[in-house]
């Protein structure tokens, strides 16, 4: 997110392509690419609400290398013995008085001292995080090679929308149709219905021209007499 920001800022991107570029940083460090097509008329880097508050990411990112520095450093303060991933540090108090003591501090010192009070130097590292899922990567890396599955995202030009959509369909008078079918299916019933509706008219009308009444008895009578 933060790369997206700061290309932003520095004209790496432009106005014209704010979309596209957001979509490229998602395939390439998530494998992810939208579910349906977009456009420039679309905003989409606006959904997450850093974006529009102006708020950095990269704090995030930041944190949550670090947290398994501290993690460690903790769980040696512990005495903790054995894969990192099962540490719990709960009612050690070698460990809780370490945190409280750097946690005391605040804003008073920059935070690589800080840091460097709980882990011993000041700089960020990713060990500590790889040896916590270390027993994740090795299941996952024997369980790919097992199954012959493909690491990465290769295809950035892959296209979901791309792939034909599937038929729906819906029920029309007790049968499983697509939308086609069933509109089609409504058209002939509303055909059907007014041509049954016209020949009822003129039936009727038939009808009716061909019964009318005959003229009385005493009718015929009085003009014979005159």
């Amino acid at each position: 997110m933060d790369q997206w920001r700061w290309k932003v800022f520095d004209g790496r991107i432009s106005s014209a392509e704010y979309n596209k570029e957001w979509w490229n940083l998602r395939m390439k460090y998530q494998g992810l690419c939208p579910p349906v097509a977009r456009t420039e008329d679309d905003f989409d880097p606006g959904a997450k609400f850093h974006i529009p508050a102006n708020v950095p990411y990269v704090r995030y990112f930041v944190s949550f290398v670090i947290q398994f520095q501290f993690h460690k450093a903790l769980c040696n303060a512990a005495k903790h013995t054995g894969p990192l991933h099962t540490c719990d540090i709960y009612q050690s108090k070698e460990a809780g008085k370490l945190m409280g003591d750097v946690m005391k501090l605040g804003f008073s010192k920059p935070w690589p001292e800080a840091m460097a009070m709980i882990t011993g130097q000041p700089k960020m590292s990713a060990l500590p995080l790889m040896e916590y899922f270390q027993p994740l990567i090795d299941w996952l890396e024997t369980e790919n090679a097992k199954n012959g599955d493909v690491l990465g995202w290769p295809e950035y030009d892959w296209k979901p929308y791309a792939a034909p959509s599937p038929q729906t369909k819906v029920d029309f008078l007790g049968m499983n149709l697509d939308s086609s079918a069933a509109v089609a299916g409504q058209w002939i019933l509303l055909v059907a219905g007014l041509a049954l509706l016209v020949a009822t008219i003129l039936l009727a009308y038939k009808y009716r021209k061909s019964k009318k009444p005959e003229k009385s008895l005493s009718t015929l009578e009085l003009k014979s007499t005159s």
